[in-house]
């Protein structure tokens, strides 16, 4: 299995945890995983058409940056899946490791202080922060978003992507 991915910050991690599940990393793949960390107004934009035409899996910022808009920075996002990506109330950053529940279920490490708001019909997994519950995961044909780090969440973190690139 051949996987490309594109962005910064966490790139060295999204890369070594799809290497010890045997994928081989490569700048031309069928599969792309749009990695992120840092603030949506400074990411570097990718080629829309590229992703569209591929399955894509965007982690934290990279899920974010699907979505129409970034409320951080106030910017437009690549437009790829309706949604804003919004700021998380109360205490930030929220750091550490949370349950998510849905089509996704197990515990996995966050450090994010925004969240992908997207409808119920796109959303597939939950989780909370302080005492409401917002998407940690979302599809929408070809696109999966998750807002957790699974190259960050140990065992379970790997099973999610082995699953991803076996669907």
């Amino acid at each position: 299995m051949r996987v490309q991915i594109i962005g910064k910050g966490n790139t060295a991690s999204v890369k070594n945890a799809f290497e010890h599940l045997g994928a081989t990393v490569a700048e031309q793949a069928d599969l792309v995983v749009l990695a992120g960390v840092g603030a949506a107004d400074t990411a570097e934009r990718c080629a829309v058409t590229a992703l569209v035409r591929k399955r894509v899996l965007g982690i934290c910022l990279g899920a974010q940056l699907l979505l129409d808009w970034c409320e951080e920075g106030d910017v437009a996002g690549l437009g790829l899946v309706p949604g804003k990506a919004r700021k998380l109330w109360g205490r930030t950053p929220r750091l550490g490791w949370f349950p998510v529940s849905g089509e996704i279920a197990g515990t996995f490490y966050f450090v994010h202080s925004y969240y992908p708001d997207v409808t119920d019909r796109l959303a597939t997994s939950w989780t909370k922060h302080e005492d409401r519950l917002f998407p940690a995961a979302y599809a929408r044909g070809l696109l999966t978003g998750v807002q957790f780090h699974p190259e960050k969440s140990g065992e379970e973190g790997l099973r999610f992507l082995e699953a991803w690139l076996a669907a």
